[in-house]
């Protein structure tokens, strides 16, 4: 009778370690399954932006900007260019007779860079007691993209000052203001003279006492 006593809680014990293994096995099944399920995410990382050399980077020339009497044999280098009538445009804009015009003088405007929204304009002057201030009054013509030289046939100015200028958007996007100061009847000086100015800003200062 104690023997089969013993031989039952020996069979008891027996199948409670089989059942622990086999817990513990099943976890470590499942929880391995779990593993081979799992999708890790893609790592973070910050990516290394490669400055240039300062050395390396291209500057844009310095503008020249040229205002001078037209030359055929110096257009002809040229493939193409730009031509407006400077008569054509003031009568159109003001709406006046040009009969006593009868001097004619031909223009042309030489850029070693592209203009954006380029234009021919009116400016207005206002003498102060420090000197000259000039603002843009209105548009005569505008050329959205000026990337060949333009020729203004029939230009003049009225009066003694700069009553005309020429304003563009230059290559680092700025939008800059030139008035044409055309010297007729001066021996020796230049045909035109370009004065760049901002708009509403000095064209010319007075020198203090």
């Amino acid at each position: 009778m104690r023997k089969f006593v013993l031989l039952v809680s020996l069979l008891f014990i027996t199948l409670g370690l089989v059942a622990c293994f086999g817990s513990e096995n099943g976890d470590e099944l499942n929880s391995y399954e779990h593993y081979n399920d799992y999708e890790p995410d893609e790592p973070e990382y910050t990516p290394t932006i490669e400055h240039p050399d300062e050395s390396e980077i291209e500057e844009l020339p310095q503008m020249e900007l040229q205002m001078k009497p037209a030359d055929a044999a110096f257009l002809a280098t040229f493939d193409s260019y730009y031509e407006i009538d400077y008569r054509d445009v003031y009568i159109a804009h003001w709406g006046v007779d040009l009969d006593w015009l009868t001097f004619r003088s031909d223009a042309m405007i030489l850029s070693n860079q592209i203009l954006q929204s380029f234009q021919l304009i009116g400016i207005y002057l206002d003498h102060s007691d420090n000197g000259m201030l000039a603002s843009m009054t209105h548009s005569y013509y505008e050329i959205p993209i000026l990337d060949a030289p333009l020729i203004i046939n029939w230009f003049f100015t009225a009066g003694m000052f700069p009553n005309n200028g020429i304003s563009f958007i230059d290559a680092n996007g700025d939008r800059r203001f030139f008035a044409i100061w055309a010297a007729y009847g001066y021996e020796g000086a230049e045909p035109f003279t370009l004065m760049e100015f901002e708009d509403g800003g000095y064209l010319m200062q007075w020198e203090s006492e």
